[in-house]
């Protein structure tokens, strides 16, 4: 069952799906050693909007592999209350074109709930999208 509820507004925008997957790294409790990486799937079938950044190189990818800057990355609106966190990934499950595209969140989400005038009630993540997202990560 959901935690978040979207505007009208929401409802009319948030036109994609997608599932968040939550890393977590297992530490050595004898060493303190990093261990291995897992995921684990959080959410399924979140709705939310795909802000993609053109790609001046190919402009046929929704956005570029390269390096992590302001005008490579892509952003994924989410409602506010969906929990999403650094070095988590989003697969998309939109039907089309883009579906099963995976991307991996750049830092915290930047929440915006919205005043007594207009209640927003969403936040956004900068994301990159993945060229060889991990073996585990169901995206197809």
């Amino acid at each position: 069952m959901p935690t978040y509820t979207l505007t009208p507004r929401q409802e009319r925008l948030y036109g994609h799906l997608c599932d968040l997957w939550e890393r977590t790294l297992s530490v050595d409790p004898a060493t303190g050693a990093p261990g291995a990486e897992t995921l684990a799937r959080v959410a399924e079938n979140v709705p939310c909007y795909y802000q993609y950044n053109p790609n001046v190189d190919d402009p046929t990818d929704a956005a570029r592999f390269n390096k992590a800057t302001l005008f490579t990355t892509d952003k994924v609106h989410l409602p506010d209350g969906v929990t999403v966190s650094n070095g988590w990934w989003i697969v998309n499950r939109t039907p089309g074109p883009n579906l099963g595209e995976v991307h991996k969140v750049l830092g915290a989400p930047q929440i915006n709930p919205g005043d007594s005038a207009r209640a927003t009630n969403k936040q956004a993540v900068t994301c990159m999208r993945e060229e060889k997202p991990p073996e585990d990560l169901v995206y197809e």
